[in-house]
């Protein structure tokens, strides 16, 4: 108690300044880095419990023991400094970006002679325009190439003033190769400046000013550099042909976010839009936000990824504006070459849609990481290596003993794929033999795989049966048998029970579980899936007869008009079934068998 009255005294010695302060734990660790237009007023409101963070507020009081500050002249000096000593000290208590060394940068080095244009994971000791973040390397290495091979950049490590041997890429034409002397520090900073251009998104000016110049070096019969610049106009016009949504009435440049909160996590999505064409869509995940205003969260996104960046568009639009929204203008707006950033809602119905269709996107990956973590925990429940991401469920369903079908529905990261259900008329009579009937099932599946059937095609990663162990075990022995290594589980209805090959006692899992209710979507689905076809059945009751091989339609009516029910054909012997009229003898012979056959199964 003595060490927070300590720090009561010197929350009470707070200058009313502005500044940055930093809340440091007994190890001299900072915990948490903040800015404040009256460092008097704004450090002591985090201790309060009536804040709407009252845990965190809890969590202070008992591990704060040192506040730091920084005097700053002005509110936006306070703003920057903050960003920085983030970045430097990385609070635990601070909302964090996940996962950001991940997200790369596209990088202009314009200290050197001959800048150069690579990929960053962070912010470098150089002097040079930041693109981005990207949320996939990937795409950065492609729009490094197409904008590197296009404009002639440079992007190897070599010092541009020795001489040497040519590269490959000057060689094919995509460099105009500054370290060899074969391109004047005008020219290549000319084509610096519209890679600028094109990677801010402004292709329609940038194309109106290659054309002119075509013409112009044409003019000047310098037919090689005209031709060097048709080839760069062509290269954007077809990338162009890939924008698919275009709004031509709107030639700015505008980011679209949307936030959507998920327990300790924020789901951020943005759409970008560059001279009225939507160019790209990405998303990010930040931590620590359970008890912060989104107004906050915004504000931090913001600041996080437009602060000195070189891709800022003029206007970002928003559901909800961010905290301090107009000290953030004026720290945008000089970070971007002293164009104004209007940070703003939507204006027109046009705006609006877009920040649905962004909403939109971002809800579809929160199911897509809601599958991927119901996946996640069943295979940990399992105890299997590799992803579970195709799922494929078995069911045998008959009418009070017969006509037995089987059924197959896929399931891919968690969502029925209905182009990988099969039905399965049975081939055999198994009179209510439910193993005989999934011992079947499975086998076919199998053999239409290993015959290369593209229906088939792959083995799923995992496969669930719908019964018990009985059930599980003809699935080993099927898989045992063609030796595939194929992970499979039952699930015992009722008790809803998971039957494994690795334990003798099944598992029970709590009603909450994800991967419970992961397993139960694609059993009942292949449940589903396989009474709607006994609704075919019904209406064709001799059906389970026309399957057999050599008996179609009019024999069924052949034998069953002699026979009088399929029952009674059941308890015939050999003599008695080759006295049917109307069928050949061998047909019979193998109706014969396949009864037999199926007798010999239920016992």
């Amino acid at each position: 108690m003595g060490e927070f009255s300590t720090l009561e005294e010197k929350l009470k010695r707070l200058p009313d300044v502005t500044g940055v302060y930093l809340l440091k734990d007994r190890e001299g660790s900072v915990l948490y880095v903040g800015k404040a237009l009256s460092l008097k007023k704004r450090v002591p409101t985090h201790f309060k419990a009536t804040r709407v963070d009252a845990s965190k507020a809890e969590l202070l009081r008992e591990s704060i023991i040192e506040v730091d500050y920084i005097a700053t002249t002005t509110e936006m000096e306070a703003l920057v400094l903050e960003d920085s000593l983030v970045k430097q000290y990385n609070p635990r208590y601070n909302i964090r970006l996940k996962d950001d060394k991940q997200y790369p940068f596209i990088f202009i080095s314009t200290e050197e002679e001959y800048p150069r244009i690579f990929l960053v994971r962070r912010r470098i000791d150089k002097k040079g325009l930041y693109f981005g973040p990207y949320t996939s390397s990937k795409a950065v290495k492609e729009i490094i190439k197409f904008t590197g091979r296009t404009f002639g950049l440079a992007n190897c490590k070599k010092v541009f003033k020795t001489k040497g041997k040519s590269c490959l890429e000057y060689q094919l034409g995509n460099c105009l190769a500054p370290c060899l002397g074969k391109a004047s520090r005008e020219e290549y900073h000319k084509n610096l400046k519209n890679a600028i251009d094109f990677l801010k998104g402004d292709i329609d000016s940038l194309l109106e000013c290659l054309k002119k110049e075509m013409m112009e070096e044409a003019e000047n019969l310098c037919y090689e550099k005209a031709a060097r610049i048709r080839d760069r106009i062509i290269k954007l016009e077809q990338l162009l042909i890939k924008q698919k949504i275009y709004f031509p009435a709107d030639r700015c440049n505008k980011d679209f976010i949307v936030l959507i909160k998920i327990n300790d996590e924020t789901l951020v999505e943005r759409l970008r839009l560059r001279s009225g064409r939507l160019i790209g869509e990405d998303h990010f995940y930040l931590e620590n936000t359970v008890e912060v205003e989104l107004s906050e969260i915004t504000h931090f996104f913001l600041k996080e990824k437009y602060l000195n960046n070189a891709d800022t568009p003029q206007e970002i639009i928003l559901q909800i504006e961010p905290s301090e929204k107009k000290i953030l203008v004026e720290a945008l707006s000089s970070g971007n070459e002293g164009d104004r950033v209007d940070i703003r809602l939507p204006l027109s119905e046009e705006e609006e849609n877009l920040l649905e269709l962004a909403m939109k996107n971002g809800q579809i990956r929160l199911e897509a990481k809601k599958r991927n973590i119901e996946g996640e925990e069943l295979k940990k429940i399992l105890f299997l290596s590799g992803a579970i991401r195709r799922i494929e469920g078995y069911d045998i369903s008959h009418l009070q003993g017969e006509y037995a079908v089987g059924s197959m529905v896929t399931f891919i990261d968690g969502k029925a794929w209905k182009n990988g259900y099969r039905r399965f008329k049975l081939k055999k009579l198994h009179d209510g033999d439910d193993y005989g009937a999934l011992r079947e099932v499975i086998v076919r599946r199998i053999d239409r795989f290993l015959r290369g059937d593209a229906k088939f095609y792959p083995l799923p990663d995992l496969m669930l049966i719908d019964g018990g162990k009985g059930q599980l075990n003809i699935a080993i022995d099927v898989l045992n048998t063609y030796k595939l290594k194929v992970p499979v589980v039952s699930l015992a209805k009722e008790e809803e029970l998971i039957y494994t090959p690795q334990k003798e006692e099944p598992i029970n899992l709590p009603s909450n579980s994800k991967a419970q209710h992961l397993l139960q979507r694609v059993r009942d689905e292949a449940h589903r899936f396989g009474l709607r076809y006994h609704k075919t059945l019904k209406e064709h009751p001799k059906s389970s007869l026309e399957s057999l091989p050599g008996i179609g339609k009019k024999r069924t009516v052949t034998i069953l008009k002699q026979v009088g029910s399929l029952d009674r054909l059941k308890s015939l012997s050999i003599e008695d079934i080759h006295k049917i009229k109307g069928v050949p003898v061998k047909v019979l012979k193998d109706l014969y068998e396949i009864l037999l056959s199926s007798q010999e199964g239920r016992r």
